[in-house]
């Protein structure tokens, strides 16, 4: 089916998602945009996602039923600082909002490229059940 011919609304805070998007959506992507995706001047490395508009963080609470979280750093060779802001504060920021979010049923988080501790072979990710309360650090 796809995103094109579904009547879903997207809100998006970054910025690099608009690449895919535009790859994905080919001439029909300003249609698809203008229709679909709302445009949210964000930064979730504070409360509430950095957003100003209260009536906006209300509608997003009251709403939104799916989040993903791409926001992160892969680069190994990161400064402590960054790479703990990015990947740990900025997603519990992101976990605190989704937990106020009413209807929502899906918070997928993708993150660094990989860590399995001391483990070793295969290791198998399983999803998180939503019927079990969001602890947050």
């Amino acid at each position: 089916m796809g995103l094109l011919n579904t009547s879903v609304t997207i809100y998006i805070i970054g910025k690099d998602l608009f690449k895919v998007l535009k790859e994905k959506c080919g001439k029909n992507f300003n249609s698809f945009t203008s229709e679909k995706i709302t445009l949210i001047p964000g930064d979730i490395s504070h409360e509430d996602l950095g957003i100003k508009d209260c009536n906006l963080v209300q509608e997003m609470l009251n709403e939104v039923d799916v989040m993903v979280n791409l926001a992160a750093t892969t680069n190994f060779d990161e400064r402590y600082d960054v790479a703990l802001g990015l990947n740990t504060f900025e997603a519990k920021f992101l976990a605190n909002f989704a937990k106020k979010c009413v209807k929502l049923k899906v918070l997928d988080h993708v993150s660094t490229a990989y860590v399995s501790g001391e483990k070793t072979g295969l290791i198998l990710e399983n999803s998180y059940s939503m019927k079990k309360p969001l602890m947050v650090f």
